[in-house]
């Protein structure tokens, strides 16, 4: 890369490093900086970005995070997340894995895209056509229950999901990463929180259905203009996992009739097959 004679980048990283040693607060960055920190904060999370940019004179997480485009996620399956993946690997063959994730057992509130603000943690039904409605909305004060406030009937609120065992302690992180692509870009596509039991292979496979539908058809059901070619699904083992992935590339007679086709690699001994929609 040549260097500029006029306006060279690296006088500018100089200045900047030379002028936040001499002032460690109040510090203005420059947009050329902020997109430098911006850049490495993503590439190298917040632990390694804090020491990076304490080396290099940097703009803070903070400031870096705020100068950054960030993808709002609200529980549940995320259309937009979608949207930007298939912007991003551009047509690439993309694969979906999922993992648990611990969490802390509590209720927080949190303002959703569309503005409400509902309360959070706690744990879902996990047949994705019941996501819609998962969220709770924040009690007030019932004269039946002899509510004397609205935080009285938050607490009865809590204190019933506390007996009930309803507080979440596993996140379900499921994310989108490219097959053919020598970077590692991985964009989170559903955050869910799970139940300890019950979370079963036919509810896997609903939400992989869910997830098809969603990668070639936007929420008013048109066709995408970018559509994202998802062509599989990860797992680490975990006993459902297994249990969907066999009864999905399993054929039935059923599906045959529908017309659903099979890809598979011809050879005698297989004994799965893929479903190709």
């Amino acid at each position: 890369m040549d260097i500029s004679q006029s306006n060279p980048i690296q006088l500018t990283v100089i200045r900047n490093l030379v002028s936040k040693l001499q002032k460690a607060n109040n510090h203005h960055y420059v947009d050329l900086v902020k997109d430098i920190s911006g850049l490495f904060k993503n590439e190298l999370g917040p632990t390694n970005y804090s020491l990076l940019a304490e080396i290099f004179g940097l703009a803070r997480e903070t400031t870096a995070a705020k100068h950054s485009i960030q993808l709002k996620l609200d529980p549940g399956l995320n259309l937009d997340s979608i949207y930007q993946a298939a912007l991003t690997f551009k047509g690439l063959p993309v694969n979906e894995a999922s993992d648990g994730a611990r969490c802390l057992r509590y209720l927080e509130p949190r303002k959703q895209k569309d503005g409400e603000v509902v309360l959070v943690e706690h744990v879902w039904n996990p047949d994705v056509s019941t996501w819609h409605d998962q969220n709770i909305r924040i009690p007030r004060r019932d004269s039946k229950e002899h509510d004397q406030d609205d935080f009285e009937a938050l607490k009865r609120l809590t204190d019933k999901l506390i007996e009930d065992e309803k507080l979440a302690k596993t996140v379900s992180i499921h994310n989108l990463t490219p097959l053919a692509s020598i970077e590692n870009s991985t964009v989170i596509n559903c955050i869910w929180p799970c139940p300890d039991r019950g979370y079963k292979a036919k509810h896997l496979l609903k939400h992989w259905e869910a997830l098809r539908k969603a990668c070639y058809y936007d929420s008013s059901g048109a066709v995408r203009k970018v559509p994202l070619n998802l062509v599989g699904y990860s797992t680490d083992s975990a006993g459902f996992s297994l249990a969907a992935a066999i009864q999905l590339m399993t054929p039935t007679q059923d599906e045959i009739e529908e017309g659903v086709l099979y890809l598979g690699l011809g050879i005698d001994e297989e004994e799965f097959v893929s479903p190709y929609y």
